[in-house]
């Protein structure tokens, strides 16, 4: 689940640079060492799970205080990185490779429209 979806009566707007967050959402993932993968949901459908954090009973104060420095790193990202730079195309290239499972050169669909291409380039095709 992506912050990509705006309530349906407009009484709030959600993140409108969706090439921004999934960027710096995979950013992330590689930082903290949790990698993409790509997975089938309950109709057979394959999906990217982009980074999962999970809480271990009996550590909730840990797994929170945890999740607060996860998330501060995320907004950290997203607010200085720029997807289009060279290193972070330089990264998504490796994100592809892991995602891909082929070699035909062909986009990854990434999540809430947003595309990964074998250049590294992300492309944000509506949904």
């Amino acid at each position: 689940m992506t912050a990509t979806a705006s309530e349906d009566d407009d009484s709030y707007q959600v993140c409108g640079d969706r090439i921004r967050l999934v960027s710096a959402a995979l950013q992330l993932g590689a930082r903290i060492r949790i990698p993409p993968s790509r997975e089938d949901d309950s109709f057979g459908r394959v999906f990217i799970r982009i980074c999962a954090i999970t809480f271990s009973p009996g550590n909730e104060q840990e797994d929170l205080d945890e999740l607060h420095a996860v998330l501060d790193s995320f907004f950290q990202i997203f607010d200085t990185s720029d997807p289009a730079s060279h290193e972070v195309i330089n990264d998504m290239r490796e994100v592809y490779l892991t995602l891909s499972g082929n070699d035909s050169n062909e986009d990854v669909y990434l999540s809430d429209g947003v595309w990964l291409s074998f250049d590294g380039k992300l492309h944000d095709r509506g949904r």
